[in-house]
């Protein structure tokens, strides 16, 4: 019987056999990911934003969700890696299901990896594509190893979120076109603005929406590939039509900068924009080779801080505008074969490394829906050249080659997933595959260390060291390491050369104090605390700041206290806040805030009234707030540092000065307040004598 005749056969029975298509391809995603559920969390993100996040505790609560809502967007929160509130959400829906057991958590993955693959089924057949072309394409979609990363890393189930919400708004939108209305594209609206708060990536489907708008627009189908012809448009309402897409893209590109540099996610740029373009055209060619021979993945591939070879890139460049002069060559015969290029290259542009954004500027998982224009691109290609002339030979040339490649990529899939099944499987992959991965063998480390194997970890953090000596975090691991082993006189000289590099990191300052007690130098390692305390005080201030911006008044105060108490200068970040947002009545705010928290200690928001007053140079009321405080508190230094600064702004100087005297008389002053003391004098016209020399 020939294909033709069977497929004629099936086309009567259209839902029952798309329901089939379905089961196909979820029978294939489990199968290819049958031993996923029995893997464990890995310790690179996934214990950082899962396993040991404390703002997932709880699981599904109001206080949850707000978090999820707000966490990057209205503060700062290192327990999200963006403003993503809907991967957070089902985090949070893991958290109260399963708990800590990671089965549950693969389980939603491989959900969602399924639902996907569905997705693309339907968005194939809506593009115009035939069931069968559409079906092979969701299932080497589904079953390609290039996509092991995204479906077993939890961390990385953002990614699945987000190309779930890309999907969902092209089937709308596609909706929409074939019969306009309002709900149409408010839902196509809904589902994007639902894929960019699951990863920003998705500020990129905008161009996507243009691109189906150019395709679909008098193309004819060929060989039961998509896009046929979509009558003509009026491009003016087309682009309009477009405008609150890419005023989202925006509004989401310019919220994750400013969060990610805020964050450290965002760093200055180690070669200039060419360079970067450069290695950019390179990265474009590697991707495109992971599709074709789908081998040598890793979890994190080599970053080369160095231009790339003159030569390589000129040369990566030339063979990409030479596939896609010849994908425009064949638009005609096989116009899916240029929708797939364009959409491969369009997809991955925001992750190309042009903005030095994250840890890497190739990754497996920046594939995931970006392969979807290759292989349909692939497909197409193939069914065109079968319906050239339809006979029984080229069908079966067809379709035993399509079985042998979804059977090939199916058996790499489930060796690859192999690598995710834990730490020590995952990190011994990455030294395979890159003996000199610097980063691969400090988290090797980590696990060995945790797992009691401390010499072996020595020896990977030394080997570390060596391939990779400027990279951070692998020193302080190793002095962790020594301190633990008590080997303090060999951890002194490596802390000591850390904090040279890394003066502002914390944990050094704690190593180097704990090495001097245990050597017997008690005031050095009085001092390193000192350091320290300063560093927290930073900290402590940046959880004020988030406190203060979510309306949290209490906890801001108590944040800043602690900030205080670690010697560091609180107006800091409150002045940044107010002079960004001179418009906001912060005092008024804080008002408010004691008016809906009964029971609130009066002394704290009276000092936080103060504070703001004083950084809005309404010295009168921040007096008085100072000097409600100091009654309430008396015993609190700060509160009474302050109140005789802003006596001296009031020009209560006699007050001020014998304030400054009791205060001086009990503690000697630190160089935060002697420096606002200072300001304030000179913020007279005659400043008046300092109580030694009265």
């Amino acid at each position: 019987m020939k294909l033709s005749s069977l497929s004629s056969a099936l086309d009567r029975h259209g839902k029952a056999r798309r329901f089939l298509w379905f089961l196909l391809i979820v029978a294939a995603v489990a199968v290819a990911y049958r031993a996923v559920p029995s893997f464990d969390f890995v310790n690179y993100d996934d214990d950082l934003y899962i396993s040991e996040n404390r703002a997932l505790d709880g699981g599904l609560t109001l206080k949850n969700i707000r978090w999820a809502l707000e966490a990057n967007l209205i503060y700062g929160s290192r327990e999200a890696e963006y403003w993503q509130p809907v991967t957070s959400i089902t985090r949070l829906v893991d958290r109260s299901l399963f708990g800590r057991n990671p089965a549950g958590h693969h389980l939603q993955s491989l959900l969602w990896h399924a639902l996907n693959g569905c997705l693309v089924f339907l968005l194939t057949l809506r593009l115009g594509g035939r069931e069968v072309f559409s079906g092979v394409v969701a299932l080497l979609f589904v079953l390609h190893p290039v996509n092991v990363e995204v479906v077993c890393w939890l961390a990385a189930r953002k990614d699945l979120l987000c190309a779930t919400g890309s999907l969902l708004t092209l089937l709308a939108y596609l909706r929409f076109t074939a019969n306009p209305s309002v709900g149409r594209y408010a839902l196509a609206l809904v589902a994007y603005a639902a894929a960019l708060m699951a990863k920003p990536s998705a500020i990129a489907l905008p161009m996507a929406l243009v691109l189906l708008d150019f395709f679909r627009a008098g193309q004819e189908s060929a060989g039961g590939a998509p896009f046929p012809a979509g009558g003509p448009r009026n491009w003016l309402r087309l682009m309009v039509e477009k405008i609150p897409f890419f005023l989202l893209a925006g509004l989401t590109a310019g919220l994750t900068v400013l969060s990610q540099q805020e964050m450290g996610g965002i760093h200055a740029p180690v070669m200039p924009t060419v360079m970067r373009m450069a290695v950019a055209a390179i990265g474009y060619l590697d991707y495109l080779r992971m599709f074709l021979w789908p081998r040598g993945f890793c979890v994190l591939y080599p970053v080369d801080s160095l231009a790339p070879d003159t030569v390589i890139a000129i040369s990566a460049g030339l063979v990409l505008i030479a596939l896609t002069l010849l994908a425009f060559a064949f638009r005609h015969r096989v116009p899916a074969v240029l929708w797939g290029w364009l959409w491969f290259l369009l997809l991955l542009a925001p992750l190309m490394g042009i903005v030095p954004f994250g840890r890497q500027s190739v990754a497996d998982r920046y594939m995931y829906l970006p392969m979807l224009g290759l292989t349909v691109a692939l497909v197409a290609a193939v069914a065109t050249w079968r319906n050239r002339r339809v006979s029984p030979v080229r069908d079966w040339l067809v379709v035993i080659p399509t079985i042998g490649l979804l059977t090939a990529v199916a058996s790499l899939t489930q060796a690859q997933t192999l690598t995710w099944k834990d730490s020590e499987a995952l990190w011994q992959q990455a030294i395979r595959m890159d003996p000199g991965n610097g980063l691969a063998r400090t988290n090797y480390a980590v696990f060995l260390a945790r797992a009691g194997n401390e010499r072996e970890a020595e020896f990977q953090l030394r080997l570390a060291r060596k391939d990779a000596p400027n990279l951070a975090g692998i020193g302080q691991q190793l002095a962790v390491l020594l301190v633990s082993q008590r080997r303090y006189q060999e951890a002194l000289p490596l802390v000591e050369s850390l904090i040279q590099t890394s003066p502002t990191t914390m944990k050094l300052h704690s190593l180097l104090a704990t090495t001097l007690d245990q050597l017997g130098r008690p005031d050095d390692a009085r001092r390193a605390r000192s350091r320290q305390q300063a560093i927290r005080g930073r900290i402590f201030l940046l959880q004020g700041t988030s406190y203060l911006e979510s309306g949290d008044w209490a906890a801001a105060r108590e944040q800043l206290a602690l900030a205080w108490s670690a010697q560091d200068a609180i107006e800091m970040l409150l002045h940044q806040r107010v002079s960004l947002a001179p418009a906001v009545d912060w005092a008024a705010r804080a008002e408010q805030a004691i008016a809906k928290t009964p029971g609130a200690p009066l002394a704290n928001f009276a000092f936080l009234r103060g504070l703001i007053h004083g950084l809005q140079s309404r010295w009168p009321e921040a007096e008085l707030a100072f000097a409600e405080s100091a009654r309430v508190n008396s015993d609190d230094e700060e509160t009474a540092w302050r109140h005789a600064v802003c006596l001296f702004r009031v020009g209560r100087t006699d007050e001020a000065t014998k304030k400054f005297a009791q205060i001086v008389a009990k503690r000697p002053p630190g160089a935060d307040m002697s420096g606002a003391w200072a300001a304030a004098q000179l913020s007279l016209e005659s400043p008046p004598p300092s109580p030694a020399a009265r």
